[in-house]
């Protein structure tokens, strides 16, 4: 059994494209500046950090869209789940970095390529971080190395591939200036010599570069989900057969969201293998499909908008299907907003007009003007002047 470890270069904006979808290429900005992007605009050339308006020249065609960090987090969250699908035993570090123990490395290659990650696998945590780090992305790297073979992997593995681990690009081109143009060659160092010259960051490059026990992994807990699973009276492949009792499925699970909502949502249409003629059951198949939502959400006829589409691509494959399972996860509390402070209160424009009508001119209000000082910058004016037929409808819902 050998440890994975899996690797998201992007993950913001690996998430992003995964929730919207886009046709072309996609950025995600924050505080306007790049915080992601897809690999259209990478292969574009657009480097995570640029200013936004240097991007979409680059990328005029691109879509631009905020950074959602929930949406981050559902995503992170199912990268998980589909990992633990494979094994039990998963670690998550950090969002982006997980390891995982795998019996089988060829299970992890169709995942790998359709989350363009980058995976590792070798005997330890280290090693398999540093063997993610030399594999491109949607690949896996799988040295055949044993424990006492490090040295002789750490000697091929180029020192320009700290860059991927997270050191900075200026110590590499000092490690390179001193002669050190492999991970061996840098592992040679002492820890004093490597903290005298870089500093926390030094230890911290030794501390990856050099073995040390690594505790046993253990099970890995999942989120929860709200989920329902029903039969079907007869197996069936057509949407007329199968898509009402899917609604049904989706009611139930998400009855059971309670207060809270849903950002990912999964369907698995199954078909039980009968017993055969030597009374031998040959187990069950199925097949599914998930889908990232852009917002979070309970309602039941936007699920089902989403659970409906990903029923019939399934059904185009013509199985037959005689049991199925909608599972919602990324579940959270809804976000509260602030309502409006200044919306039109009727009492309020009733007393206001009983004053004005009462007292005329009494009641003022301010008025932005240009001044030098700040208190010049303001002047008070009746709301309503005494021969107003009718009161100011905009003065009163700014005195209100």
């Amino acid at each position: 059994m050998r440890i994975g470890a899996l690797v998201l270069d992007d993950l913001t904006g690996t998430a992003h494209a995964a929730a919207h979808r886009p046709r072309g290429p996609l950025l995600v900005i924050q505080r306007g500046c790049v915080a992601g992007c897809c690999g259209v605009a990478r292969a574009l050339g657009v480097e995570i950090g640029w200013d936004a308006d240097r991007a979409t020249r680059l990328a005029p065609t691109a879509e631009v869209v905020p950074r959602d960090g929930r949406l981050e987090t559902a995503f992170w969250e199912d990268v998980r789940g589909r990992v633990h699908h494979l094994t039990p035993f998963l670690e998550d570090v950090r969002p982006g970095l997980l390891y995982f123990r795998l019996e089988d490395p060829s299970e992890c290659g169709a995942l790998a390529d359709e989350l363009g990650a980058r995976i590792g696998l070798a005997p330890s945590r280290r090693l398999a971080r540093i063997a993610a780090a030399t594999a491109a992305p949607g690949t896996i790297a799988a040295p055949d190395i044993a424990d006492e073979a490090a040295e002789a992997f750490l000697a091929r593995v180029p020192a320009r591939t700290l860059q991927r681990l997270g050191i900075d690009e200026e110590m590499v081109e000092r490690l390179q200036l001193f002669g050190l143009d492999t991970l061996g060659e840098v592992a040679g160092l002492s820890r004093r010599h490597l903290t005298q010259q870089f500093g926390e960051e030094g230890a911290a490059l030794h501390e990856l570069l050099h073995p040390r026990d690594e505790p046993r992994m253990s099970a890995y807990q999942p989120p929860p989900t709200a989920a329902a699973t029903l039969d079907l009276d007869a197996p069936g492949s057509e949407p007329g057969h199968v898509l009402p009792v899917l609604k049904e499925a989706l009611r139930r699970a998400t009855a059971d969201l309670g207060d809270r909502e849903t950002q990912h949502v999964r369907i698995t249409l199954a078909m039980r293998q009968r017993a055969t003629a030597s009374g031998l059951h040959a187990g069950q198949t199925h097949t599914s499909a998930s889908r990232l939502l852009h917002q979070p959400t309970a309602d039941l006829e936007t699920l089902w908008h989403t659970v409906r589409h990903l029923g019939r691509s399934l059904l185009k494959n013509g199985i037959a299907v005689d049991a199925l399972r909608v599972a919602l996860g990324a579940l959270s509390a809804p976000e509260t907003a602030q309502g409006s402070l200044f919306t039109e209160r009727p009492a309020a424009r009733q007393a206001i007009q009983a004053a004005e009508s009462r007292h005329p001119g009494s009641l003022l209000r301010a008025r932005k003007t240009s001044g030098f000082f700040p208190e010049e910058g303001y002047t008070l004016e009746p709301v309503r002047s005494s021969n107003q037929r009718a009161p100011d409808r905009r003065a009163l819902e700014g005195t209100a």
